[in-house]
Parts: structure tokens; C-alpha cells; sequence
């Protein structure tokens, strides 16, 4: 698979969020500058759902640990695409050390040019955001990351999403343990498909495949279980794991209501199906003692 297939999923995503916003799951008034006026496609509402629920676990997650420690930490987002957490967060108020933004040269370039040609995200742009290109599933990947962090012993939130799937198993087992590493008191936050060999799993493996995407790394770790593990098996103190259908309800009841008046779903099982195949996982490492283990996501509701 070519790294220009991997490249075109930030588009597909970028749109499907754009559709979301504009249907009110949730504000990002940032989206609309990385999303291309021609996607005019309609979204399906457990799409949109499944975007929800991914979206609101990051930025919440992100806001918590920003808060936790008094705006005194890092964030590493790797394979970051066109996601707008940095301004979200800044309009938001969230007060960070830094943010790191690392993906192929490609999007981060593109990236710059779209801040650099709209107001609203060049004025909220500022000495704490960084942005490089590097392959992940290069050996130096975690040390040329720690190297564009100041101050790599604050505490770090890593996020991934869909990313390590993408890489064959030993890469990215190398770049979790190099992480760990890197980064001694951080937490990880991943989203990543699983349970690939049911009949809906193999299904959904092959239309990828057929788009020419391959994913080398979705039956090393096939299950919930297996990705807490992979964590730590790979330097991780703690780690937890749940589904999307999990994520869910740790949502407030009151903003799960909200977004079930938008759209109208009667699918309903096929919605529970498709969320039982993608995963939240949260890890941590923590040298400084700082509490990260109170900030995995629960596996109780």
C-alpha cells in the first residue's frame, strides 16, 4: 500500500466530520477551512454517530488531562491529518505547554498553507504548536519526536487515531515502547478498528481493500483485550480498553439525547455491530508519579 493511500483517508475523514458539524453533533468552527467545498456526499447517521463518539472522547480526554495539570504538559498527536483539536482546544481556552502535530511531509505542508491563508486559525496559532514530518515507522521516529518537544519530562497526552493499523506490527510495537521511553510520564489514547474475522470484520477489511487500503496491522491486535495488552507488552504500566458501543455510553445521557434528536436511527443493531469493531485504548507510564492511571478511560459506565 502506498503512502498516498494511507493520505487519502485524512480527506475522508476531514469530510465526514465536516458533515457532522454541519448537522449540529457537535461545534468545530475550524473544519470547514481543511474540508473541500466539492464533498457534497451524505454521511450515514451511525457515521456520524461513530464520528460523535470519537470526537467528543478525544476532546474531552484532552481537556481533562490539560486541566489536571494546570495547562504544565504536552501533546503529541501522531498522523495527525486535518484534525482541529489545537484550535478547538485554544478557542476552548485549554492552556497547554506545547502541542506536536507529526504526520507525512505532504499533509503537514498542506496543513500550513490552509492555516497560513485563513485568519481564524493563523491568529490562534501560536509559540506552543509544532508541526513535522516524520514516518512513524522509521527506527528514530520517537527520538526525532522527543527532540522537537521542549520539555519531554512534562506530562505528555499521545494520541492516535486509525494510525497504528496502518503500520505492520513491529513498527509499531517499536514506536510504543520507544515512546515509553521518550515520553516517562505520558498517557496514550488510540482508536483503531478491531475484531477483523467475523463476517462483518472480513467485510469491512475488504472494501478497504478493494479502495487499495490495506491495514498490516489490524489482526495483531484483534481484540479490546489485545490492545490494552499491546500497550502493556510494550513498556505501558496500565492500560484499558473498551469499544465504541462503550465509549458511548460514557458519554452524558443528557448530550447522548441531544445527538439522538438530530438524525432519526432505526438501525439500531447494525449501529451496536459496527462500534463493537472499533476501540478506545488508554495507556500510561507515569516516572513523576503524577496520577495518569486516573485518567484511563473506565470500563465501567
Amino acid at each position: 500500500m502506498s503512502d498516498s493511500t494511507i493520505i487519502e483517508t485524512n480527506s475522508d475523514a476531514t469530510g465526514a466530520k465536516r458533515y457532522a458539524v454541519d448537522r449540529g453533533y457537535w461545534s468545530d468552527p475550524f473544519i470547514r477551512y481543511f474540508s473541500s467545498r466539492l464533498d457534497k456526499g451524505r454521511r450515514t447517521v451511525i457515521l456520524s454517530r461513530r464520528y460523535f463518539t470519537r470526537v467528543h472522547t478525544f476532546f474531552t480526554q484532552a481537556v481533562a488531562f490539560c486541566s489536571k495539570f494546570q495547562g504544565k504538559c504536552n501533546i503529541v498527536s501522531l498522523g495527525a491529518g486535518f484534525d482541529t483539536l489545537y484550535w478547538r482546544l485554544k478557542a476552548n481556552g485549554t492552556t497547554f505547554s506545547q502541542f506536536v502535530e507529526v504526520d507525512f511531509k505532504e499533509v503537514i505542508l498542506h496543513k500550513a498553507e490552509i492555516v497560513k491563508r485563513h485568519r481564524p486559525l493563523h491568529d490562534l496559532q501560536g509559540d506552543d504548536y509544532t508541526a513535522m514530518s516524520h514516518d512513524l515507522r522509521a527506527e528514530d521516529a520517537a527520538a526525532s519526536i522527543r527532540a522537537a518537544v521542549t520539555d519531554p519530562s512534562l506530562p505528555t497526552l499521545i494520541m492516535t487515531e486509525c494510525v497504528l493499523v496502518y503500520m505492520p506490527p513491529n513498527d509499531s510495537h517499536r514506536l510504543i515502547a520507544a515512546m515509553a521511553e521518550a515520553f516517562p510520564t505520558s498517557i496514550w489514547l488510540d482508536y483503531e478498528p478491531i475484531n477483523a474475522t467475523d463476517s462483518f470484520g472480513q467485510m469491512m477489511v475488504h472494501n478497504l481493500k478493494a479502495r487499495g487500503c490495506e491495514l498490516p496491522g489490524i489482526h495483531a491486535s484483534p481484540t479490546v483485550a489485545a490492545h490494552s495488552r499491546r500497550f502493556e507488552d510494550s513498556g505501558y504500566e496500565h492500560a484499558t480498553a473498551v469499544d465504541l458501543n462503550h465509549a458511548y455510553q460514557l458519554i452524558p445521557a443528557d448530550e447522548r439525547r441531544r445527538i439522538q434528536r438530530l438524525e432519526f436511527l432505526d438501525e439500531l443493531e447494525e449501529w451496536t455491530l459496527i462500534n463493537s469493531h472499533y476501540c478506545c485504548t488508554t495507556a500510561c507510564v507515569d516516572a513523576a508519579n503524577a496520577g495518569l492511571q486516573h485518567l484511563l478511560l473506565p470500563t465501567q459506565p
